[in-house]
């Protein structure tokens, strides 16, 4: 923990050195999944030439180093600089229910820096924030990831407890925050729906979560203004009262989400197998 202290108060300028030399590590020595990353970018993208998608895989490395070193960045930051940096194009879209009384749902995807997203949302607002978090297996980088995450305020709960620990804070006036593009383990009990081309499984549980405590929903795209500088726009996806026999929440929120990667392609994260398995739409 003293040695990623130690680098997250290093200058954003000594920072962005480091990530130049993960770019070509990654991208030029390693070819860390450059597979899975070219394979994804040419089904998701048939339309674009040879050239384009390696613009992209490119810009998508390089993205995902600054990702790396601003994450642990974080530690060292305090409010002023994070609300400089993550900056929001129309918060009154999500403070406007809050200030009503009601709670919010924000469901989000793996675009730019998403681990900025949660301590972003800590600084612009003064409302509770909960957010699901997958624990990790190695208990030294899930300390730091929690550690990271938390920074301003927000709560952690993990995605096993999200359910029973929202119910708890149902009638608090809060945001609850989750990442809902995760490839589910089980395809067969998932929604199914065209996403990018391609026949695609999403997990339930955010939509059952909706359900269950009457939030309406939003999501948060997050766009790169410049190295080190984002913008996050929040946008409706569905308010109660919900049809359960629908999946107008899911719809809502792939749809959202693949006009968002299509606005800002390099700025998603090709290297996760987001199609491992296959899924049938039948």
């Amino acid at each position: 923990m003293f040695f990623i202290r130690l680098i997250s108060k290093l200058p954003f300028w000594a920072l962005y050195l480091i990530s130049d030399f993960l770019y070509v590590l990654m991208a030029h020595v390693i070819g860390y999944r450059r597979k899975v990353i070219i394979e994804n970018l040419q089904k998701c993208f048939p339309e674009k030439s040879a050239a384009e998608l390696d613009a992209i895989s490119k810009d998508f490395y390089r993205n995902l180093c600054d990702v790396i070193v601003e994450t642990f960045k974080v530690l060292d930051m305090n409010v002023e600089q994070m609300q400089q940096r993550v900056q929001t194009t129309n918060l009154p879209l999500l403070t406007d229910m809050l200030d009503a009384g009601t709670p919010v749902l924000i469901m989000t995807t793996h675009q730019c820096n998403w681990e900025w997203l949660l301590p972003g949302c800590g600084t612009a607002f003064s409302y509770p924030t909960h957010g699901a978090y997958k624990p990790l297996h190695n208990q030294f980088f899930d300390k730091v990831m929690l550690s990271i995450r938390s920074r301003f305020g927000a709560k952690l709960i993990a995605d096993t407890q999200i359910l029973r620990e929202s119910l708890r804070y149902k009638d608090e006036v809060r945001v609850v925050a989750l990442v809902a593009d995760q490839t589910p383990s089980s395809p067969k009990l998932a929604y199914k729906t065209l996403f990018l081309h391609r026949p695609t499984a999403f997990f339930t549980g955010t939509e059952r979560l909706a359900y269950s405590l009457g939030y309406p929903v939003i999501f948060a795209e997050m766009k790169r203004v410049k190295r080190g500088f984002y913008e996050v726009t929040y946008h409706d996806i569905a308010k109660p009262p919900y049809d359960k026999n629908s999946h107008q929440i899911l719809e809502g929120y792939v749809r959202q989400t693949e006009a968002a990667i299509r606005r800002a392609p390099s700025n998603w994260l090709w290297s996760h197998r987001r199609w491992k398995h296959h899924v049938d739409l039948d």
